[in-house]
């Protein structure tokens, strides 16, 4: 099943107000936080020098943050 399918799967059962549309589905490798407008160009000229091979990914579980009255959900558990 693709993550779209599966999203289009698990809608009855989670009230969510805005679902991702399938093309814009991306995974966060790391959050930075608020950024000035200045440090922005910078930060762009260091991705250029980043290379990563390519790698497959499994999701693996069902993850949570936030209090527990108002948790939400996520994706996290990934095998690479």
């Amino acid at each position: 099943m693709t993550l779209s399918q599966w999203q289009q799967h698990i809608k009855p059962y989670v009230s969510y107000r805005g679902w991702v549309h399938e093309l814009d589905f991306h995974l966060t490798l790391k959050f930075l936080g608020p950024v000035s407008e200045q440090s922005v160009a910078q930060l762009e000229e260091y991705l250029q020098d980043i290379t990563v091979p390519q790698f497959d990914i499994s999701i693996d579980g069902l993850s949570y943050f936030g209090k527990k009255s108002n948790r939400e959900y996520c994706l996290h558990k990934f095998n690479l």
